[in-house]
């Protein structure tokens, strides 16, 4: 089973939430210039220029759409820098070689310098189908943009793994199981190609969960968790 049964059209798909709420009412055009520019989230918008009016020239705005469409800029732009912020700002507890938490800093800090921390995977699994679901990850993630894959959190400073393990398992994939269970820990070391954080160090104890899902959830009902998808 798959959050992603029911196909989107390229461009709307390629857009996180944010943006495409911007540029609603945009002409078809326009939106797929953008994604052919790889633009998904404001802060790709915001990278593509800082002068919205040399940037419409470039990407052929209308006339008549000229001055929405500096507004949109200037408010992806700012968007982008809040968001940069929050997410840099952020406390994550950072963790010694065995796992065990010494202390906490801002995310910014922890990428940086390639501190250990902790993240979550949970795996919703129908044992009568076989059957995992899973949720598509937005264009504007740092690491496997667009990807299929589970429900996934990083944990904030004070957070138990477990309690983070069923929220973000509410949060993305609204779903509501009675219990999550730790499969096993892993660590993992990676390097952030894109985004915020592009360039730097991505080492976490990765704590994988295993959700049991008595009823397979009816797909079109389903309400995905958009900000945490973004």
């Amino acid at each position: 089973m798959s959050s992603g049964s029911v196909a989107k059209p390229h461009d709307e798909a390629a857009l996180t939430p944010r943006l495409a709420k911007l540029v609603a009412g945009l002409d078809d055009g326009l939106r797929q210039k953008l994604v052919e520019r790889g633009v998904a989230t404001c802060r790709d918008l915001a990278g593509l220029g800082l002068d919205a009016i040399e940037l419409g020239r470039s990407l052929d705005i209308r006339r008549e759409q000229s001055a929405r469409f500096q507004k949109i800029h200037a408010l992806a732009t700012l968007q982008a820098h809040s968001h940069d912020q929050e997410r840099s700002e952020r406390r994550l507890d950072v963790l010694s070689e065995d796992g065990q938490v010494i202390t906490n800093r801002p995310r910014a800090e922890v990428h940086g310098k390639g501190l250990w921390h902790r993240v979550v995977h949970v795996w919703p699994l129908c044992p009568g189908t076989g059957r995992v679901l899973l949720g598509q990850r937005s264009g504007g993630k740092d690491t496997d943009a667009h990807r299929w894959t589970c429900a996934c959190c990083r944990l904030a400073a004070g957070e138990s793994s477990a309690e983070a393990a069923s929220q973000t398992l509410a949060s993305e994939l609204s779903l509501e199981t009675p219990q999550v269970n730790l499969v096993f820990t892993q660590r993992e070391r990676r390097e952030i190609t894109r985004g915020l954080f592009a360039g730097q160090a991505d080492n976490a104890f990765v704590d994988v969960y295993l959700a049991m899902v008595v009823d397979e959830p009816n797909l079109e009902e389903l309400r995905l968790g958009r900000r945490d998808k973004q």
